[in-house]
């Protein structure tokens, strides 16, 4: 089963059952402090859409010298800072093409909501068994595809019920948004792949600690030196993994988390952090200063500061002959003269 939750209005909605791609059943729901409340129960569910009105969205559009959707995505937090009410940070957002803007730019439309609205919202369904992979809008969706002005989304037309069904089935097959990005995105594994890997090396230790004392305690005395080690190493693995079963040998669930991370360490597509932070040691010249660095699942970011973008492009020059690709994402004037520049490097 598959349900669409269309949310009209800021408390009720109704929504949409589906199996197999048909309807068989609606369902009115409301939001009253904090909790979804339901006409009846809904069945177990494989997936769940929630559909926002474009009241609680908000909406930017520009033109950028660049086509790629992604690249616009990735430097949306730049170019959100003068624009939008609240910080990047406070924001879940993503990025429309457009089409082709005047003298060879690229329009784009910017759609995002307040993170900790969207958040209560999300939690409100979780709490219900019903929580949505995909955060869209079918009334955005409807607006994209009658190519309506851009003005309707400020006042959008009401949409009868069978279109909004029609356009639930659409979404269903491909979201015209996806607004569970970043610290909502649906998946947590990708949020919690930085944190894993800074207690690799620490696990690492502790591994090579277990495993040691397991090979040269043997007699008795050293037995119960052992069992205080392993007790003190179960504290220790309880404090990294809080909430965590600790039964079975100690070492053997270190091996089960090092494995996991391992795992997870695919998702950044076999770049190595060493060995970045080994070739900015060597690139970066006098004057820049390397401020950030973060990895996700399309690559590594930096963000620092220098004293030119062209200072910045000698840098990513610089990486360039280490790296296949590295894309300098944006720079920014600062009040002291500086320049503050955003790179990406990726596979």
């Amino acid at each position: 089963m598959q349900a669409v939750f269309d949310l009209r209005g800021a408390s009720q909605g109704v929504a949409y059952v589906l199996q197999n791609g048909q309807l068989r059943g609606e369902v009115s729901f409301s939001l009253r402090e904090g909790r979804l409340q339901l006409e009846r129960p809904l069945p177990k569910l494989k997936r769940a859409l929630l559909s926002l009105p474009l009241e609680i969205l908000n909406f930017r559009t520009m033109e950028l010298p660049f086509k790629e959707t992604e690249k616009v995505r990735d430097s949306l937090p730049f170019l959100l800072q003068e624009k939008a009410l609240l910080p990047p940070e406070a924001l879940v957002y993503d990025v429309l093409p457009l089409g082709e803007g005047a003298e060879g730019q690229h329009r784009f439309l910017a759609v995002y909501v307040e993170k900790e609205l969207l958040q209560r919202l999300l939690e409100a369904f979780k709490a219900q068994g019903a929580e949505p992979h995909t955060v869209t809008s079918l009334e955005l969706a409807w607006a994209l595809r009658e190519k309506a002005p851009l003005q309707a989304l400020s006042n959008p037309p009401t949409l009868p019920g069978a279109q909004r069904k029609e356009l639930s089935l659409a979404e269903l097959a491909r979201a015209t948004v996806q607004l569970r990005r970043g610290e909502l995105a649906y998946t947590s594994h990708l949020e919690a792949l930085q944190r894993g890997l800074r207690r690799t090396a620490l696990l690492l230790v502790l591994l090579a600690l277990t495993l040691a004392g397991l090979l040269t305690l043997k007699s008795y005395e050293l037995r119960a030196q052992n069992q205080q080690i392993e007790s003190q190493l179960r504290k220790a693995y309880l404090r990294l993994q809080p909430g965590a079963q600790s039964t079975g040998p100690v070492n053997l669930l270190l091996r089960a988390k090092l494995k996991e991370l391992q795992q997870r360490r695919q998702a950044l597509q076999g770049l190595q952090g060493l060995e970045l932070l080994r070739a900015l040691a060597q690139s970066q010249g006098p004057g820049a200063e390397l401020q950030e660095l973060e990895a996700t699942s399309q690559g590594l970011f930096l963000r620092g500061r220098a004293a030119s973008a062209a200072q910045a492009e000698e840098l990513r020059k610089a990486l360039q002959e280490r790296f296949p690709r590295v894309e300098l994402l944006g720079t920014e004037t600062l009040p002291d003269g500086q320049v503050a520049f955003r790179l990406k490097v990726s596979r």
